[in-house]
C-alpha cells in the first residue's frame, strides 16, 4: 500500500488543478489598486522624492504632477535651496499635497543642498556624455 502512496498523491494534485493546493493566496490590495496621479504644491524647484525616489523638480509655480502613483503608504520627500528639508507621509489616495516649506539659515543645510546640486549635475553630465 505504501508504495502506491506517492504515485496517488500525483495523481491527486494532478487531477486537482492549478490553484487549488496553493488557495491560500494573499491578496495585496495596495499592489492590485491601480495607479492614479498626485499634484504635489510647494515651493518652485522644489526636488520631489517618493520612497526616495526621485520624481521631478517642481515649476515656476511650485507644482509637480506625478502621472502614477500606487496605492498604499509612501514617503514624501521635498527639497527647495534655502529651505529645510521636508518628509511626511503620503497616502496615495490624496489627489494633492501642499508642503510648506520652511526658510532656514543653517549653513550646514545649505553645504548639504550645494553638495547634492553638484553631486546630480555631474551624475547628468555622465550621462548626456556617454549617449
Amino acid at each position: 500500500m505504501l508504495k502506491f502512496l506517492p504515485l496517488t498523491l500525483f495523481v491527486v494534485i494532478s487531477l486537482s488543478g492549478p490553484g487549488v493546493i496553493f488557495a491560500q493566496r494573499r491578496s495585496n490590495a495596495a499592489a492590485l489598486a491601480p495607479s492614479s496621479s498626485l499634484t504635489i504644491s510647494t515651493e518652485p524647484n522644489a526636488i520631489v522624492w517618493v520612497d526616495d525616489i526621485r520624481r521631478g523638480i517642481t515649476d515656476a509655480s511650485g507644482r509637480l504632477e506625478l502621472k502614477k502613483t500606487s496605492a498604499g503608504r509612501h514617503t514624501l520627500r521635498v527639497r527647495a535651496t534655502g529651505f529645510k528639508e521636508a518628509t511626511l507621509p503620503l497616502l496615495a489616495s490624496k489627489r494633492s499635497v501642499a508642503v510648506k516649506l520652511v526658510r532656514t539659515t543653517d549653513q550646514a543645510e545649505f553645504a548639504f543642498q550645494q553638495a547634492e546640486d553638484a553631486r546630480e549635475k555631474a551624475e547628468r553630465i555622465a550621462r548626456e556624455g556617454s549617449r
